[in-house]
């Protein structure tokens, strides 16, 4: 299958960038990071992989972690809705649990 997913999608980080989001969609939160992992050290960080590493951290409650990601990554790019919205959820979260 990683044969033909390399003729489908022969541009390398786009593959891996895809294949991250259907670990995401299916809450493989390890492998999604794997792949996204892989991505920020061959090709160097960027918000979209900083946004999907959020999500991974937001996956397994690592939300120190998550609130880093998301922040950075809206840091590059501070158009990013869905890092923006996570990352307002992720604050609601860590306000409510140390009240």
């Amino acid at each position: 299958l990683a044969g033909l997913l390399a003729q489908a999608v022969p541009d390398e980080r786009h593959r891996h960038m895809l294949l991250a989001g259907v670990y995401l969609r299916r809450s493989f939160a390890d492998m999604a990071g794997e792949e996204l992992m892989y991505v920020a050290q061959h090709f160097g960080p960027s918000s979209d992989v900083l946004t999907g590493l959020g999500k991974v951290a937001t996956m397994k409650e690592m939300w120190d972690d998550a609130v880093v990601f998301l922040t950075e990554s809206l840091e590059m790019d501070p158009a990013q809705r869905d890092a923006r919205t996570l990352l307002g959820l992720v604050q609601e979260r860590s306000f409510a649990g140390n009240n």
